[in-house]
């Protein structure tokens, strides 16, 4: 049985930062710079070569000698997307026996949204409506204001997680968790009791009418978290999250991302540098382990 590994995840996984637009696979994108078609010497690239020459799930799969490499990244998508990503591909596939999935969770602040353009509906992400609408539109005031919690969607998302992990599983399956670009991730493993507040209201809501409440109890956001098989990258100088460490200047080779090699300016997502130094960070996490059955 042949050997299939599988990035799910956002713009991080899919590799999409180094090109123009790319978006749909299997065809051609231009490169984003002009020093990224120098150093590759070529004009266009397409979904596939970043799978398998820029990502880091072309340089895991090598490494792991897999026989496929699935590239199920989808650049400014959330967790909703990812897991329904999964259940699409588990939905036709059945058995899943002799993957590996390296689910690299996105922001939790990456929501899905249904929007009324004035004409028709379309479905986007949140943050992207704020940036098309007026911040005076009273509408989106009201939303936000009572609404919208922050909190409410991490125990929301923090379930889909655990759950599409099992569902996988169940399927034969090997799933692991990439929480490093995700900050919201590192906020619940430090301190998982920030959300007892939120846990109380779900579970005061589960409750009201739940002629069986004993045995279908809320899951802690402890047991949410241990539940969940994450890679424990090791610390390291080079591997600094964007959001805590900002850009610095262009062509420093402090960081191994697009901007800092002076090959994409202001863009922090890694570089094919970086993704080849994750991958083999992930893969030293993995190769003790029964990677596929």
């Amino acid at each position: 049985m042949e050997k299939v590994l599988i990035g799910v995840g956002c713009s991080h996984t899919s590799g999409c930062a180094c090109a123009i637009g790319a978006g749909t696979e299997h065809q051609e994108y231009e490169l984003a710079s002009f020093e990224l078609k120098r150093k590759y010497e070529k004009e266009k690239v397409s979904t596939d070569w970043i799978t398998e020459n820029f990502s880091w799930i072309g340089k895991l799969g090598n490494l792991l000698n897999v026989d496929k490499k699935l590239n199920f990244g989808a650049g400014g998508k959330g967790i909703e997307h990812c897991v329904r990503t999964l259940r699409n591909y588990a939905f036709q596939k059945k058995d899943l026996s002799n993957h590996l999935i390296i689910f690299q969770v996105p922001s939790f602040d990456r929501r899905e949204i249904a929007w009324n353009n004035g004409t028709s509906w379309f479905i986007g992400m949140l943050t992207d409506m704020l940036d098309m609408i007026n911040n005076t539109d009273g509408r989106m005031k009201t939303f936000y204001q009572y609404f919208h919690n922050e909190n409410f969607y991490i125990v929301k998302y923090m379930y889909e997680l655990v759950h599409i992990q099992k569902y996988m599983e169940s399927l034969g399956a090997k799933v692991k968790f990439l929480t490093f670009f995700s900050p919201h991730m590192k906020i619940i493993e430090k301190s998982p009791g920030k959300f007892s507040g939120m846990m109380e209201q779900f579970k005061k809501h589960h409750n009201i009418h739940n002629y069986s409440s004993d045995i279908t109890k809320m899951i802690s956001m402890e047991e949410l978290c241990n539940s969940l098989n994450i890679i424990e990258l090791p610390e390291t100088n080079w591997l600094q999250h964007p959001l805590y460490t900002g850009v610095r200047g262009f062509g420093k080779m402090d960081r191994h991302t697009l901007h800092s090699e002076g090959l994409l300016r202001d863009d922090t997502h890694l570089s094919e540098e970086g993704n080849k130094k994750l991958a083999v960070m992930i893969y030293n996490e993995l190769k003790n382990e029964t990677t596929f059955t």
